[in-house]
């Protein structure tokens, strides 16, 4: 078994300094398809090369979307949901590229159906949803395709 530091990085960086809060996200790209069995999360406040002294940078509200565990054969491998604050839209990434048909329902936990898209026309494998009109919190989400449901929990964060 190969011995590796890191797997993956990712990174978000400010073109100015910032002095009020500032939401931002980073994606992880993973440069190996291993399974790690510990994670390190660094967050620095200003640029290796480019040192300030005295920075701060407060953390809150961090939250890390990971899988661990699932079988090849798990349905919902293959959806990922992506919270879109500046737009106000739940951008849902699907597996299949294209396609008609395909509903998708979202749910709260109290099993109420709060949206629903009937008959979509999915392209470059996403569908697109407002959720200003929701609180935060966790939701499920179920897409039907082809006879078959995939289901996925996320957590919907503060717009």
């Amino acid at each position: 078994m190969e011995n590796r530091d890191t797997i993956g990085a990712g990174y978000f960086s400010a073109k100015n300094a910032t002095t009020d809060w500032t939401h931002f996200s980073a994606w992880i790209i993973y440069d190996t398809i291993l399974t790690p069995d510990t994670m390190n999360i660094v967050a620095v406040s200003s640029a290796q090369m480019d040192m300030h002294p005295n920075t701060t940078m407060y953390l809150d509200d961090l939250y890390l979307d990971y899988t661990v565990g699932v079988s090849e054969q798990d349905p919902a491998t293959g959806i990922s949901v992506y919270q879109d604050k500046e737009t106000g839209r739940l951008i849902v990434f699907c597996e299949f590229p294209s396609a008609q048909n395909v509903s998708a329902r979202l749910y709260n936990l109290s099993g109420l159906e709060v949206y629903s898209k009937e008959r979509e026309t999915v392209t470059n494998g996403r569908i697109v949803m407002p959720y200003s009109d929701l609180t935060p919190g966790l939701y499920i989400l179920a897409v039907q395709h082809e006879g078959k449901t995939f289901t996925k929990k996320f957590l919907l964060g503060f717009k």
